[in-house]
């Protein structure tokens, strides 16, 4: 959880960015848009947006659910022994997949921007 810290400035950086530069791409673009479920791009447009709302959901949950349940853990004052070995394998098991599953839906939202920028130019 260490890690959480220093990545946390880059995560919300990106996150930003992200926003940013999907709000630039859309604004000119607005007449291609619409109607949302007409067209390829509004579709692809609608599931990249539902994908991002996932990432930030997953985000927070990460941050305010399972860094103070690791933290607690961890703590050197938290009484060792078997009860805590197996949810510190928990908690552990459940970070591992909610990361992953936020690397997937991000590397997905990537492609889906790439797919959404090829469709905007046609």
């Amino acid at each position: 959880m260490i890690a959480a810290g220093r990545f946390s400035s880059l995560t919300w950086g990106s996150l930003a960015v992200l926003i940013v530069t999907g709000v630039y791409a859309v604004s000119g673009n607005v007449d291609k848009l619409s109607p949302l479920f007409g067209q390829p791009a509004g579709i692809v447009l609608f599931v990249k947006l539902l994908l991002v709302a996932a990432l930030i959901v997953i985000l927070l949950y990460q941050i305010y659910t399972l860094n103070p349940k690791m933290k607690k853990i961890i703590n050197p004052a938290t009484p060792k022994g078997q009860e805590n070995a197996l949810e510190m394998a928990r908690a552990g098991n459940t970070a591992k997949f909610w990361s992953w599953t936020h690397l997937i839906v991000g590397i997905t939202v990537i492609i889906l921007a790439v797919i959404l920028a090829e469709l905007l130019e046609q």
